[in-house]
């Protein structure tokens, strides 16, 4: 891992703001890291109204915010995940697809309209084969997890290692805050943990799990 958990951090004033009620500090930490990579995966992909995208990983957290994103914006997405969490992706607005054997054809047959664009947030070399199989144009397959097959095959990597990132502002009808506590975006939270409680929440994050994000809360 090149990230570590700490009970605190400096950071500029410019590069800061406040948890503002009703949000809980669990809520906008997970905002921040859900939502805007969210936010930059459509932007990148260039998702229109009255498309369709395929989105890899569709009950994660970075993938049910890409969920609550489009349903503002007119894009339908098909969604990969396992068959037990089918009904957390319909809740958001998804049509959920199995992943495994046979997904381009389940995919082909949820989406006859066709696909125009590919988010990728599981990274792997499945997703990788299908979003290139489906999507014509390179430039609107987006992965945030696999670097390296984006180089090699050409399409998008987005990610703070990338140089290529640019800061994505949010579109002004979906400002995070306000339409997280307007109730326009939600942060699914599958569990908190005190701080020193730290080996417990990764050793759920890397086991399974209800569909949500794992928070560490510092209550000193």
């Amino acid at each position: 891992m090149r990230s570590a958990a700490a009970p605190a951090a400096s950071a500029g004033a410019t590069h800061a703001t406040g948890a503002q009620p009703p949000l809980s500090f669990a809520d906008a930490a997970n905002l921040l890291l859900v939502g805007t990579t969210a936010a930059e995966l459509l932007h990148v992909s260039r998702a229109q109204p009255g498309e369709t995208a395929l989105l890899h990983g569709a009950a994660g957290a970075v993938g049910n915010s890409v969920l609550q994103h489009v349903r503002h914006l007119g894009v339908r997405v098909v969604g990969t995940a396992s068959k037990a969490n089918f009904a957390f992706v319909r809740q958001f607005g998804g049509t959920p697809v199995e992943y495994g054997t046979g997904l381009l054809e389940r995919i082909r047959a949820a989406a006859p309209e066709g696909i125009s664009a590919a988010l990728d947030t599981v990274g792997s070399d499945e997703a990788t084969a299908v979003s290139l199989a489906l999507v014509p144009d390179r430039r609107r397959v987006i992965t945030i997890a696999a670097a390296p097959r984006a180089k090699d095959d050409r399409y998008f990597f987005v990610g703070a290692s990338n140089p290529q990132k640019r800061t994505v502002p949010c579109p002004r009808s979906l400002s995070h805050p306000r339409a997280c506590r307007q109730g326009v975006l939600t942060v699914p939270i599958a569990q908190t943990f005190k701080f020193e409680d730290a080996p417990a929440a990764f050793a759920m994050l890397t086991g399974q799990h209800r569909p949500g994000k794992i928070a560490l809360i510092n209550e000193n």
